[in-house]
C-alpha cells in the first residue's frame, strides 16, 4: 500500500487530536454504571479461564477490559460460586473498592485498550474513505470521526458497543478489499479473523453473515463467468466462516461442555422454568429440549446459552425504556429514529443526506460500493427498530462509521459554492464537539441543545454515571462538606470522599443501603418525602427511571437546580 506523504501530516495531527479528546474523557470522568462489573468479570475470565460468570454478551469485550488488570496486581476476592450469589454488581464493587484495589488506576488502565481500538477504527475509516473517493474524502472521513460526539462518548467506556463497531467495520473493509479489489490470501484471512472477533463482540454481529452472502451474491450475479465466480465464492464465504468460528471459539478458551455445567446456576433454573412453560412434561420436544440443554457437549455452551438468553429477553415487554420525559416498559418502533435525529450533529446529518441523493445518480456505476456502505446501515439499524427495550444510541455505533465513509463523497463535488457550504458545516461539527468536551455522552444537537436532553432521552444516551468525580471536585471547591445523593452509577461515592446520605436509587446500586439481588420485594418502599439541604441527583433518578415509585422526585419539579455537573447531576438546595 503507497500512501501520499502529503497526507501523512493531516492524518497524524487528526489522530493526535483525537487521542488529546479521549485522554481528556478518561482524566475527567469516573467509571460508568457497567465498567467495574465488566472489568471484574474480564479479570475472572482470564485469571481462571472459564467463560461462565457472564453469559448475556460475547467475551471479547471483557477479555479487553479485564486483560490489563493481570499486570496491575488486582485482588480478586471472591471464587465463581461466592460472586454468583452475591451478584455481580456487589462482586465487582467488593473487588473495586474493599480489597485494597485502586478502583481508578484499575479503570484508567482497562479503558486504554478501548481508546487503541477506537484509533484502529479511525484509521480503517481513512483508508475506506480513501480507496472509494480519494484522499481527500479519506482525510473527510477521518475529520468527521476524530470529532463525532458519538465515537468519543462511547471509546472510553468497557463496554460491547465500540468492539463490534470496530470488528463489523473492518470485515465489511476487508471483504470490500477481497472482492472488489482482487484476492489475496492475506485479505481472506483478515476478513474470517475480524468476522470471528465481531461474532465474539456482541450476538448481534451474527447479521454480518447474510450480509457477506448478499455481498458476494451480488458480486456473482455481476461477474460474466457467474459459474466460475459462484465456485470460487462459495470456498471464500466457507473458509471465510470456519475461520470466523475458530477465532470465536478460541475466545472462549476452546470451550466444549454441555450447556447445564456450563452457566450460572441461576439461569439454569430460569431455563428449566422455560422448559416447563413451552412444552408438556414427558413430550417429545421436552426430552429433546432437555438432552440439548443437560446432555449434549458442544463447542461454546456458554456462547450458544447466551445467545439464546438474549433472544428471550428481546421477546418479552420486561425492560424500562424513556424517551421524551415517558417512562415505558417495551419499545417504541421509532425510538432509533428519533435518537439519531437528536444525537447526530446536524452538518453530518446534511452530508448523509446530500451524499444519498447525489449517489442516485451514480446507483447503476456504483452499486457494489453502495452496497457495501448502506446495506451494513440499513442492516443494523433495522434489527432494533422492533425489539422490546430502547437502550439508546450505542446500539447504533457499528452504523456511524459507514456514515462517515459514505458522506465523505461529498467533499469531491467540484461546485464552488457546495464546497464553501460543505467547509462552513465542517466548522460547525467540529466547534460543536470542541465545546461540549470533555461531556461527549451528554451530546444533543441544535433540534433539542444539552441543556434540555433529559427531557428527551436518558440512560446510555445521556447518563451512566460518569460524573461523579466532577461532583466530587464541585463539593471540593464549594466547601460542601455532605450532601443529600441519589447517583445513578456503581462507582462508590466514598472513593472520591464524598459525604452524603443516601436518597432513594435503583435497589442493585451495590453500595447503596438497600441492594438486592434481584427486583426489590412488594413490600419495598423508598422514602419519597421532601427533603431539605443540599441534593445532587442525577437526571436518571431525577425522572425516577429505574426507581419502584416513579414518581419519587416529582416534588422537585417546583425547583430549579443551583448548579449541574457535566449535564447529568443536579444540584439542588432546598431550604425551609
Amino acid at each position: 500500500m503507497v500512501i501520499d506523504k502529503r497526507i501523512i501530516l493531516p492524518v497524524a495531527v487528526l489522530l493526535l487530536l483525537f487521542l488529546f479528546q479521549s485522554f481528556a474523557i478518561l482524566k475527567s470522568t469516573s467509571l460508568t454504571f457497567d465498567d467495574p462489573a465488566i472489568m471484574t468479570i474480564g479479570y475472572y475470565f482470564w485469571k481462571y479461564k472459564d467463560t461462565s460468570l457472564h453469559i448475556f454478551h460475547p467475551t471479547l469485550s471483557f477479555l479487553v477490559g479485564g486483560f490489563p488488570l493481570l499486570f496491575a496486581d488486582a485482588k480478586m476476592p471472591y471464587s465463581y460460586k461466592e460472586c454468583e450469589d452475591k451478584g455481580i454488581y456487589r462482586c465487582s464493587d467488593d473487588m473495586m473498592f474493599r480489597t485494597g484495589n485502586d478502583a481508578e488506576k484499575l479503570g484508567y488502565y482497562s479503558r486504554i485498550p478501548f481508546i487503541i481500538a477506537s484509533l484502529f477504527l479511525a484509521l480503517l475509516v481513512f483508508f475506506f474513505a480513501k480507496g472509494l473517493y480519494g484522499a481527500t474524502a479519506g482525510i473527510f472521513a477521518l475529520i468527521l470521526y476524530s470529532f463525532s460526539p458519538t465515537i468519543l462518548a462511547y471509546n472510553t467506556i468497557i463496554f460491547t458497543d465500540l468492539m463490534v463497531a470496530l470488528f463489523i467495520f473492518s470485515t465489511i473493509y476487508f471483504l470490500w478489499k477481497l472482492i472488489v479489489q482482487g484476492y489475496t490470501a492475506t485479505r481472506l484471512i483478515a476478513t474470517g479473523i475480524s468476522l470471528g472477533l465481531a461474532l465474539a463482540s456482541k450476538f448481534t454481529a451474527a447479521m454480518l453473515i447474510p450480509i457477506i452472502a448478499f455481498l458476494l451474491i451480488v458480486k456473482i450475479f455481476k461477474s460474466k463467468n457467474r459459474k466460475k465466480h459462484f465456485k470460487i465464492f462459495s470456498i471464500y464465504f466457507i473458509l471465510m466462516l470456519l475461520l470466523g468460528l475458530v477465532v470465536l471459539h478460541a475466545t472462549y478458551f476452546f470451550d466444549v461442555n454441555t450447556i447445564s455445567n456450563s452457566v450460572p446456576e441461576r439461569n439454569i433454573k430460569n431455563a428449566e422454568y422455560f422448559l416447563n412453560e413451552k412444552f408438556a412434561e414427558g413430550s417429545f420436544e421436552n426430552k429433546v429440549a432437555r438432552f440439548l440443554v443437560y446432555d449434549l457437549k458442544i463447542p461454546m455452551p456458554v456462547y450458544v446459552a447466551g445467545f439464546a438468553g438474549q433472544h428471550l429477553i428481546q421477546s418479552e415487554k420486561i425492560r424500562k425504556s424513556y424517551l421524551n420525559g415517558e417512562i415505558y416498559a417495551g419499545g417504541k418502533w421509532y425510538y432509533f429514529f428519533e435518537v439519531l435525529l437528536i444525537k447526530t450533529p446536524i452538518p453530518l446529518l446534511i452530508f448523509f443526506i446530500v451524499s444519498l441523493f447525489a449517489s442516485i445518480r451514480t446507483a447503476k456505476k456504483g452499486m457494489l460500493n453502495y452496497l457495501f456502505l448502506l446495506l451494513p446501515i440499513i442492516v443494523f439499524f433495522l434489527i432494533f427498530v422492533p425489539v422490546n427495550f430502547n437502550l439508546g444510541l450505542r446500539h447504533m455505533l457499528p452504523i456511524v462509521p459507514f456514515m462517515f465513509v459514505f458522506s465523505s463523497q461529498i467533499i469531491n463535488y467540484k461546485n464552488n459554492i457546495l464546497k464553501t457550504i460543505i467547509i462552513l458545516l465542517l466548522g460547525w461539527y467540529i466547534v460543536s464537539a470542541l465545546l461540549i468536551m470533555p461531556n461527549y455522552m451528554a451530546y444533543f444537537n441544535e433540534f433539542v441543545s444539552m441543556k434540555n436532553g433529559h427531557k428527551y432521552l436518558l440512560s446510555s444516551n445521556l447518563d451512566q454515571g460518569q460524573d461523579l468525580k466532577g461532583l466530587s471536585e464541585y463539593l471540593r471547591k464549594n466547601g460542601i462538606k455532605h450532601i443529600k445523593l441519589s447517583y445513578h452509577g456503581t462507582f462508590d461515592p466514598s472513593y472520591y470522599n464524598i459525604s452524603y446520605e443516601p436518597l432513594p436509587m435503583e435497589s442493585y446500586i451495590p453500595w447503596g443501603p438497600g441492594y438486592t439481588l434481584d427486583d426489590p420485594p412488594a413490600d419495598y418502599k423508598e422514602d419519597c418525602s421532601k427533603k431539605y439541604g443540599i441534593l445532587a441527583i442525577s437526571a436518571s433518578n431525577l425522572h425516577n427511571f429505574n426507581l419502584k415509585n416513579e414518581s419519587c422526585f416529582e416534588w422537585l419539579n417546583e425547583y430549579e437546580p443551583t448548579n449541574r455537573i457535566g449535564y447529568t447531576i443536579f444540584i439542588f438546595n432546598i431550604t425551609k
